[in-house]
Order: C-alpha cells, then sequence, then structure tokens
C-alpha cells in the first residue's frame, strides 16, 4: 500500500515554501486506489486492521468451540457407559436381594437418557405467585404463621 506524501518546494522567487502534494496509487483488497487521501487511507487501514483482528478472534473462538465438542462427545460416552454400568450393577444387586433374602423387589429403577428440551425464556416467571397459592402448594408464607408442609 502507497500512501500519499507531501514534499515541501522551496520557491526561489518568493524565498516561501509551498507544499506541493503528491497523490499516489494504492492497492487495497486487490481494488486499484487512484488519488486516495491519506485520511481515507489511514481509515481503510484501521479498519482492515480490526477486521482482521476480528478473524483472528473468531478463529480462536472456533478452535475453542470444537474443542469443546470433542470433551462434549467424550463426557456423553463416559456416562452412557456408567448409566449402562450403574443399571446392570442394580438388576445385579435385585437379584442378590431376592436370593438371599427372599424377598421381591419391586422393578428396579433404571437411569435412561432424556432427550434435552430447550427452556423457553418467555414461559419462565420470578413474579410473586401470591400468598393463596403458595398456601395450596404448601409453600412457607413468610410473615404468617398458618401452618404448611414445611413446618416440623
Amino acid at each position: 500500500m502507497v500512501a500519499m506524501g507531501m514534499e515541501p518546494k522551496a520557491d526561489a522567487v518568493a524565498g516561501q515554501t509551498e507544499v506541493v502534494t503528491t497523490l499516489k496509487t494504492a492497492e487495497v483488497g486487490g481494488h486499484h486506489l487512484m488519488w486516495l487521501s491519506p485520511k481515507i487511507f489511514s481509515i481503510l487501514e484501521v479498519a482492515k486492521d480490526a477486521v482482521d483482528n476480528l478473524h483472528a478472534e473468531l478463529a480462536a473462538v472456533k478452535a475453542e468451540r470444537d474443542a469443546i465438542k470433542s470433551q462434549l462427545t467424550v463426557a456423553n460416552t463416559n456416562l452412557d457407559w456408567m448409566r449402562t454400568k450403574i443399571n446392570g450393577l442394580e438388576m445385579e444387586r435385585a437379584g442378590l436381594i431376592e436370593r438371599a433374602y427372599q424377598i421381591k423387589l419391586p422393578a428396579v429403577p433404571q437411569m435412561v437418557r432424556t432427550s434435552q428440551q430447550p427452556v423457553d425464556p418467555n414461559s419462565f416467571s420470578f413474579e410473586d405467585i401470591g400468598n393463596d397459592m403458595a398456601r395450596a402448594l404448601g409453600m412457607p408464607i413468610h410473615g404468617d404463621r398458618t401452618p404448611s408442609l414445611f413446618d416440623a
């Protein structure tokens, strides 16, 4: 990239110095720009530097995202193995208790993988449900001495 230069030129007759502006051509992004002023050229350079920095940050974030994705895959695989192992141990434990103590246990609990549904932020609220609703749900009401399920 070539910027516009300013060269002082002495005027021999008047003894004054005048500035001769030389406009040079510049090549930015593969485009040949003629008569580019230094201000515009410096703005383009700053913008190009900012874009280059953003590209570098994006590449770093994408690399981090890919690393996290691979870690998630490993963690999910480990959890699937652990879930299978725990389910097998629970069934084995139930069978051993049944044989040792002649006790028929109800259905053995199984750990299952559930699909995670995204939470709709519009359906969630922090608003107060009110004393009557809280009392109906058995929640404690502060400042009220009406007995609730949590009072012991």
